[in-house]
């Protein structure tokens, strides 16, 4: 599983988080954000006490954000 997180000016935020805000906001509408530097703590998903522990962190990540839909861009 990949959490994505957003600085902020109060800290890190998960963008998960945002998105009941950016979906009331706009109603029904599509909505395209492009967040850059994006920090993805991938989670482990395998059996056992780990699971769900971070695993690595990915950093310099460009985010395609829409309602309902995430992808994640690995720049090189």
């Amino acid at each position: 599983m990949v959490v994505p997180r957003v600085a902020s000016e109060g800290g890190m935020t998960d963008t998960h988080e945002l998105k009941p805000s950016l979906t009331k906001a706009l109603g029904s509408k599509s909505v395209c954000i492009t967040l850059q530097d994006v920090s993805y703590y991938v989670k482990d998903s395998r059996k056992g006490e780990n699971k769900g522990k971070p695993l690595y962190l990915l950093k310099g990540v460009s985010t395609l954000f829409e309602p309902g839909r995430m992808s994640a861009l690995v720049r090189a």
